[in-house]
């Protein structure tokens, strides 16, 4: 029996690259021609430091950190996510080994560094989940940070942000608040940052589940790219969602649009599903663990 090897819905993307379009048929999905009018300007240090993917993660934070706090929809109820991805870090800093508690390094110096890192991101993360999202601008930041841990298995470079600098990140984020309020203010059920994957097969979890409504979020300048390269991970999702409904894993609701939610243009793209049928979504999962099993994607 062939090993099945488990690896992020993006990665399987990023692998399958323009081939992913006939592999699961879903050149039909792919759209150009979108093109919001409006923009929300990413702070000036973010293009000097370089900080867009950075960017985008703390952007994924505040957002939740909105729906979390009933900003945005105040009569919606809230799941929370299982855990956090800087959680989750934490958790490579701090660890149990046979039975023994570890700390990440191989010298007396790393090791400190790694328990230091541990015991402020601790800080942080409480700071994001119980304080008013003004007010933990700075620790919502160094979170995102503790990100690279999980995602690249990288240790972070820890930089504070300046006082500019936070208040030009205030000025961008007041304006997508007060645009989501507008656009979500009847949502009725909010999962956030739910967990997809599936053991042993898939690693997955999406942005937001709203109603009926799976979304991602997209910080990015290019929003025509988002709805043209990225969609099959909005698919993929779904067909994730109805798997675990399906196998009674996580009662999920039914999809049936899927959206990106575009922070620097302040606008939303959307797709009716209702031509991506049950059976298409069980499709599209057979032919990724086809896939995960190591078979040709022309098998």
């Amino acid at each position: 029996m062939k090993k099945i090897e488990v690896r992020s819905i993006t990665n399987w993307l990023s692998l399958l690259k323009s081939k992913q379009w006939d592999f699961f048929g879903t050149k039909h999905f792919r759209d150009n021609s979108f093109k919001p009018d409006t923009v929300n300007p990413c702070p000036e240090f973010i293009n000097e430091k370089l900080h867009w993917g950075l960017l985008g993660t703390f952007t994924d934070y505040m957002i939740r950190k909105f729906f979390r706090d009933n900003l945005i929809s105040p009569d919606a109820e809230i799941i929370l996510e299982e855990r956090l991805i800087s959680e989750i870090s934490l958790t490579r800093l701090y660890y149990e080994d046979d039975k023994a508690t570890r700390i990440l390094g191989s010298t007396d110096e790393e090791i400190q560094n790694s328990l230091k890192l541990f015991q402020m991101g601790i800080n942080w993360i409480d700071n994001y989940k119980n304080n008013h999202w003004k007010d933990i601008l700075q620790e919502t930041w160094l979170m995102s940070e503790l990100d690279e841990l999980y995602r690249i298995g990288r240790f972070p470079q820890i930089k504070p942000l300046e006082e500019l600098e936070i208040k030009e990140l205030m000025i961008f984020l007041e304006k997508i608040l007060d645009w989501l309020q507008r656009t979500f203010n009847s949502a009725k059920k909010v999962y956030l940052n739910p967990a997809l994957g599936v053991a042993n097969f898939v690693k997955a979890d999406a942005d937001l589940i709203i109603d009926n409504c799976l979304l991602d979020i997209k910080t990015t300048k290019h929003p025509n790219k988002a709805p043209n390269n990225e969609v099959n991970q909005l698919l993929l999702y779904t067909s994730l969602c109805h798997y675990h409904s399906v196998n009674k894993l996580t009662n999920f609701p039914e999809i049936r649009k899927i959206a990106f939610i575009l922070p620097q243009q302040l606008a939303l793209w959307e797709r009716n599903l209702k031509e991506f049928t049950a059976q298409d979504r069980e499709n599209m999962i057979a032919k990724l663990q086809n896939l995960s099993e190591g078979n040709s994607i022309f098998t």
